[in-house]
């Protein structure tokens, strides 16, 4: 089956708005109520990938966006003003890499709307400053702060569920280079499952070459008052592996 809401203007035909996915529908030609199913998580997902080059002056490489389902719209939307779209395009970039921006990006699935929606494009160069930092640089495995548990449960305790619009993916995938005179530490896989989804980073060091994965998947739409402070707790588990580092070091001679 096929549901879709001809009164919601700038959303795909295959595309729900949020507030339709698990509500009540009359089906036409069964003329019964059934109730919205929610998207399938494989069709909710977003996925960065980037090229990282680390140097003493900075980073620099290329980075890609590919959104499906709710998460393309929503980069659709924000991107489709052609006069906006590179600015537009560098805030989506900065919730990944905070201070870096796009040289210049490539589009798809704009027009014709299609799934997913693709950016792309190479990064500037961020200087890293001291000498110090030229010694010694330390990432963050989420690259940045994703802030789960500000963004998805902020309050303590709640006295009704907490309803979900949609199942969610998110895919952080990144490789590092760095020079033949330094060394990259980068720590363990790490997976924490819940009954609301599933969190992994997976690494892979060869050589010069640090390879990450980062898959967050919450395939839950509905947590219970008694269920929530569990949930909380997963949020700020993954939150703080978020904050494992990845270190450059320059090697003994």
């Amino acid at each position: 089956d096929r549901f879709i809401d001809p009164t919601v203007e700038n959303n795909a035909v295959w595309t729900l708005p949020t507030e339709d996915q698990g509500a009540t529908a009359l089906v036409i030609g069964e003329g019964k109520l059934r109730q919205v199913p929610f998207a399938p998580l494989h069709e909710q997902k977003e996925i960065w990938d980037l090229q990282l080059v680390w140097t003493t002056n900075g980073l620099s490489g290329k980075a890609r966006l590919s959104a499906h389902g709710q998460s393309g719209t929503r980069v659709r939307r924000v991107i489709e003003p052609k006069t906006d779209r590179l600015r537009q395009s560098n805030a989506l970039l900065r919730t990944v890499l905070p201070d870096y921006s796009f040289q210049w990006i490539k589009t798809d699935g704009l027009r014709p709307a299609v799934d997913p929606v693709v950016l792309h494009g190479p990064i500037r160069t961020a200087n890293l400053g001291s000498r110090q930092a030229q010694q010694t640089r330390q990432l963050s495995i989420g690259l940045n702060d994703w802030k789960l548990v500000h963004s998805w449960a902020p309050t303590a305790q709640r006295s009704a569920p907490l309803n979900i619009p949609h199942r969610y993916s998110r895919t952080l995938r990144y490789t590092l280079d760095v020079p033949r005179e330094y060394g990259v530490s980068a720590g363990d896989n790490l997976e924490i499952s819940s009954p609301f989804g599933r969190f992994q980073i997976r690494i892979r060091p060869l050589d010069r070459r640090v390879s990450v994965d980062v898959i967050l998947e919450r395939s839950a739409t509905q947590v219970s008052v008694q269920e929530y402070p569990e949930y909380r707790r997963w949020l700020s588990q993954i939150d703080g592996a978020l904050t494992r580092s990845i270190e450059v070091v320059r090697d003994a001679l």
